[in-house]
């Protein structure tokens, strides 16, 4: 995906904040990108890319590309449970200026029983969808999977949330570097 027209690095036009959510399902990561857009200035100034939403994951990337093209700030709405999965949004096109992964990390049993309480999920892991047991054990073979992020795999910037004030102090780091981001960019 290139802008068009296709600038040959990150431009003061282009320039965006990248956030990566990780974390299983029932971890609140859906429920943190509506608090996000809630607290904004301006909700327009953000895309949320969703693979529950857009089914495929070259669908996120192409989505999230455009938003970048179009100067939105991105916010990556999926589980990123690994280096490999979350390779693909720093390798986005054109390069976001900053980039920040923010780990939702909660206990097994906690997301699981968030998954069993929500009545209805736009990805179908809730209990209108599947039985409880398939519930558990798609919540389980995530915790095992689930590996969380580093710096050193290209982030700018990486928060790990257990509390709730944890949660709320990485939104309020989100919105200030997309601030600072616009502030760039206007100055660029």
């Amino acid at each position: 995906m290139m802008c068009t027209p296709p600038p040959p690095a990150v431009t003061p036009a282009t320039a965006a904040l990248l956030v990566v959510l990780v974390g299983m399902p029932g971890s609140g990561k859906s429920t943190f990108v509506k608090q996000l857009l809630a607290s904004t200035e301006d909700d327009s100034a953000w895309s949320r890319v969703s693979q529950d939403v857009l089914g495929k994951r070259q669908r996120c990337v192409r989505a999230a590309e455009e938003a970048l093209c179009a100067g939105q700030h991105v916010i990556i709405d999926r589980c990123n449970f690994d280096e490999e999965q979350r390779a693909h949004w720093l390798r986005l096109q054109p390069p976001p200026a900053r980039s920040l992964a923010i780990f939702l990390d909660v206990p097994t049993q906690v997301a699981y029983e968030r998954v069993l309480a929500r009545p209805a999920h736009e990805g179908g892991v809730d209990s209108e969808s599947m039985e409880p047991a398939k519930l558990r054990e798609i919540v389980q073979r995530m915790r095992r999977n689930l590996r969380p992020p580093r710096v050193e795999e290209g982030f700018s910037h990486v928060i790990r949330c257990i509390t709730d004030e944890e949660r709320q102090a990485a939104m309020t780091r989100a919105v200030e570097l997309g601030a600072l981001v616009n502030e760039e960019r206007r100055a660029g």
